[in-house]
């Protein structure tokens, strides 16, 4: 293992961390950021992005599973969607219902999520 010499670190009482050197210019020994910037506005999401996000996703998530249940077998979770899906079974077409149902449900539970996060930041 390579020596480290003390000429090539700055020290504090406690930390040592290697000097940089870029272009020759001195490094600022102590850098401080304000976190507390006056000014910033907090960050409101869209509703109708975030709804569509979420409602793809849980969508192909159904339909997926769906999938993954005809094709190794089991499911016996799975098929409790149908008490809430209406339509849905563990079948092809169970499937493509389950991707319709799986959209408008993520879409609304994405929207009311992001309905309520925005009513929350204003504050």
């Amino acid at each position: 293992m390579r020596p480290y010499f003390k000429e090539n670190w700055e020290c504090d009482s406690q930390l040592c961390w290697p000097t940089p050197i870029f272009l020759g210019c001195p490094t600022p020994k102590y850098i401080t950021i304000n976190f507390q910037r006056k000014g910033v506005r907090k960050m409101k999401l869209d509703k109708k992005a975030f709804g569509l996000a979420c409602g793809i996703l849980w969508g192909l998530c159904v339909f997926l599973m769906t999938l993954w249940v005809i094709w190794r077998g089991g499911g016996n979770t799975l098929a409790l969607l149908d008490k809430f899906y209406l339509g849905y079974s563990i079948s092809y077409s169970g499937a493509f219902i389950g991707l319709i149902w799986g959209f408008i449900d993520g879409f609304v539970g994405g929207w009311v999520f992001v309905w309520l996060y925005n009513k929350l930041v204003k504050g």
